[in-house]
């Protein structure tokens, strides 16, 4: 049975929906309400800048139905400021001023920031960090770098099921993501769609580039669901357009018009060679090339 596909958006809260999608002169929360009439899943960005005191937390609760679910980017000053060293009681208070979303509290992404380098000193906080996670949460994992995507940190998120976040975006190729999309270190995925600077138009991505974008991802996303128990993807506000809510519905199309991908069914999946994680040569290995260093 495949896996229950979450897709969502980067945030609700975005100033060019109003007119458009949301009603002029509403608020926060009527928005956020509406956005969860459409969505049954949000990545709330405004937690990478702080802690959210827990009246908002709760107010945030009250707006959405109870199968709704909030993903949470981790607060900067553990990612970013401290870099993964002594984070415990950070990680801790954070984790407590999410407790009223109770089961409405989904993935929690940490993100590797590109200005930190894979060094033997990162890789010992981070890999400190992994293991210290506590359990009964989906812990995301997004590096920003490309050497930081080794077999030894897929080997640490499967031991700890901390998912590797696959990010359609500017600092890892789309080439490697889908690749590593057949290798996934948790019972459940998480994707994330931005934009390349390379296909931008103005602000937004270009509708061909959304739609070819999403033709290569579909035949990944229904694997991935043939492997994991779910599957969460959230569209950056500049992907694709003003066309933000037929986002998702055109992904969910593709997924179910391709249930049963093949390799031929993705122009940028790798013809036989032999993997350097599991040794074989097989058309269907996807495991990603450690000599790319993109």
């Amino acid at each position: 049975m495949a896996a229950s596909l979450f897709l969502g958006c980067h945030g609700w809260n975005h100033a060019d929906w109003v007119g458009p999608y949301y009603e002029r002169g509403s608020g926060e929360f009527e928005r956020l309400s509406r956005y969860a009439g459409d969505f049954p899943t949000v990545e709330v960005p405004d937690t990478f800048a702080g802690i959210p005191p827990i009246s908002l937390v709760g107010r945030w609760r009250d707006a959405v139905p109870d199968t709704f679910q909030f993903a949470f980017k981790v607060p900067q000053q553990i990612t970013h400021e401290r870099r993964f060293v002594d984070t415990g009681r950070l990680l801790s208070r954070f984790l407590e001023r999410l407790t009223p979303l109770e089961n409405r509290l989904g993935p929690l992404l940490l993100t590797v920031s590109a200005r930190i380098a894979p060094t033997g000193e990162t890789r010992r906080a981070l890999k400190h960090l992994i293991q210290s996670l506590p359990a009964g949460f989906k812990w995301v994992l997004e590096c920003r770098r490309r050497g930081w995507l080794t077999a030894a940190l897929l080997d640490l998120l499967r031991s700890r099921n901390v998912a590797l976040a696959l990010a359609d975006d500017r600092w890892v190729r789309r080439r490697l993501m889908l690749d590593l999309a057949c290798l996934p270190t948790a019972d459940f995925a998480y994707v994330r769609w931005v934009t390349r600077n390379a296909e931008r138009t103005g602000r937004s991505l270009h509708p061909d580039s959304f739609q070819r974008t999403l033709s290569m991802w579909s035949p990944s996303i229904a694997e991935l669901r043939e492997r994991v128990t779910c599957v969460f993807g959230y569209f950056s506000n500049r992907f694709g357009g003003d066309a933000f809510p037929q986002r998702a519905a055109i992904l969910q199309g593709l997924v179910d018009r391709n249930p049963h991908p093949t390799p031929e069914a993705n122009p940028l999946l790798p013809t036989s060679q032999l993997c350097i994680f599991c040794r074989n040569e097989s058309t269907r290995c996807r495991c990603p090339d450690q000599t790319d260093e993109s």
